[in-house]
């Protein structure tokens, strides 16, 4: 009876009503997410009907001040981070119908590629239908996650699984596509360069780059030279620094923020750092990617590895190392689930499966009353997950690979500690300020919130003698050129130079720092 039951649910047929009904389920309650969650639509919208640049949509607040001035859409607030420019592409035809229609058809889209990958992969790799069924459970919450937010991983699975069973079967320009696209739409998915680099095919890797050149080319023709060079060359590195909103989030759940929440203090966010040394937090962040680097390049060379699974080590060293870990980003899990989720006599490996479950489903929200150690479920999780897969792999040890982390440590040679100008606000008074004025004892402050353009008077305990406007130029304050930060307004007041920056933080998201005048 038992048998006949398990069968019966084990069929195709089962899985996927399993599947539709799941995904009817989460497109159903994603209809009743704050429109403003699927920001890339607007993105598109403001670029191709209000006639935007992608320069100016990058700032938060012009996004969201452009979407309630355009669409008349109030009570709401658009999260948005700086996007890649090609991402714009994939939008763009989605602009052509209303909002909920729009979201509708990508879900729909990225849903069923996404199903359609996953059965795809656990056919060729011939492991049990079961482990369609427990994809379900243990994939939830990125999964709705990525649909209520209109998140692009579901699609980031889907390329990269055709991409490697394309790659398996020798051809040789679908990978390519596939995966640059991917590389194009999310970054972190160029972790497989390096995987395709150690397994020594370099004719996939040119064609990518050629694909990749094309495919920016005409982001380039669409979009314009500045936006593609504004992002890659100064916004991309703030985010591999993790400047992301707010730097010291534990929402993000990696060493990085880890790491900064001990190391470096901050005024507003992290006042009350166990060691004030943002020297040993650079030296410690890439000494720690530097061993987990080594270790799983190691694990690359190991015969008792097949290429399924040294590619999903690489995904889940990439993910281990990122600064910015998100919950919708974890849908690609589902790979490395594929990978090792099953032993060579096709039974699963319970603690595997249920490390990957908790590591997807923890809630994270959770643990912020918690002490700082206990607030990093999720990265203790994954690491654990890694480590039980170098284990499995039983990596090779080699002389050259300590070159690597010389690779990473290479660069604090030249470290110098960053010189902080001191807050002007004691507290977070408003996320997204663009604009303030100031007057005898008082600052005034322009924001957006999810009730629209706002102004706040905050009265201060000086009395200024002397306000006149500071000379600034988006990276450079005066004179002095300021590389990692953006500043928008700079004024002086009396021996005090008072600017609205986004230094530390993510792109766009400024708050009021000042600088002592000799």
């Amino acid at each position: 009876m038992i048998k006949t039951l398990t069968d019966s649910a084990l069929r195709p047929s089962t899985i996927w009503l399993s599947y539709s009904l799941l995904f009817a389920y989460l497109i159903y309650r994603s209809s009743s997410v704050p429109p403003g969650d699927f920001g890339n639509y607007y993105f598109g919208s403001l670029f191709l009907k209000n006639g935007m640049s992608v320069t100016d949509i990058r700032e938060a607040s012009v996004f969201n001040l452009q979407i309630y001035e355009a669409s008349g859409l109030r009570n709401f607030f658009v999260n948005y981070a700086p996007i890649p420019p090609f991402t714009l592409l994939s939008f763009l035809p989605l602009t052509f119908v209303k909002f909920e229609t729009a979201k509708l058809i990508f879900n729909l889209c990225g849903a069923s590629l996404f199903v359609f990958s996953l059965t795809r992969l656990i056919s060729y790799l011939q492991l049990s239908p079961l482990l369609l069924l427990l994809c379900i459970p243990a994939l939830f919450l990125p999964i709705q996650s990525n649909i209520n937010q209109g998140q692009l991983y579901l699609l980031v699975f889907s390329f990269t699984s055709e991409g490697f069973l394309a790659w398996q079967r020798g051809a040789k320009l679908i990978p390519a596509i596939y995966w640059s696209i991917c590389i194009l739409l999310k970054i972190f998915p160029a972790i497989i360069v390096l995987f395709l680099l150690l397994e020594k095919d370099f004719r996939t890797i040119f064609r990518m780059l050629l694909t990749g050149i094309v495919l920016c080319s005409l982001t380039i023709l669409i979009t314009g030279w500045e936006s593609w060079y504004t992002y890659h060359f100064l916004t991309l590195p703030r985010l591999f620094a993790g400047e992301i909103n707010d730097s010291f989030a534990y929402q993000y759940q990696s060493m990085q923020v880890l790491l900064r929440n001990i190391f470096v203090p901050d005024q507003m966010h992290n006042p009350d750092a166990l060691v004030n040394n943002p020297e040993i937090y650079e030296w410690l962040n890439r000494a720690f990617k530097a061993v987990v680097c080594c270790i799983t390049l190691g694990a690359t060379f190991s015969k008792n590895s097949t290429r399924i699974q040294r590619l999903s080590l690489w995904i889940i060293t990439g993910l281990l190392i990122n600064g910015y870990g998100t919950t919708y980003g974890l849908c690609i899990m589902a790979l490395p689930l594929a990978a090792f989720g099953f032993s060579s006599n096709n039974k699963p490996i319970i603690l595997f499966i249920w490390l990957v479950v908790a590591l997807c489903n923890i809630p994270v929200n959770k643990v912020n009353s918690m002490p700082l150690g206990f607030q990093y479920p999720r990265l203790y999780i994954l690491l654990i997950v890694w480590i039980l897969c170098v284990v499995k792999l039983k990596p090779i040890w080699r002389w050259w690979q300590l070159w690597l982390s010389a690779f990473f440590l290479f660069p604090m040679l030249w470290y110098k500690t960053p010189s902080e100008d001191s807050y002007y606000l004691q507290k977070e008074e408003a996320l997204l300020i663009y604009d303030f004025s100031l007057t005898k004892n008082q600052i005034n402050l322009t924001y957006f919130n999810q009730n629209g353009p706002q102004q706040k008077t905050i009265y201060t305990t000086e009395e200024f003698k002397s306000i006149e406007p500071y000379p600034c130029d988006r990276n450079h304050l005066g004179t002095e050129e300021r590389k990692s930060e953006n500043i928008l307004k700079a004024v002086r007041a009396d021996n005090r130079i008072i600017y609205l920056t986004d230094k530390g933080r993510g792109p766009g998201f400024y708050t009021l720092r000042y600088k002592q005048l000799p």
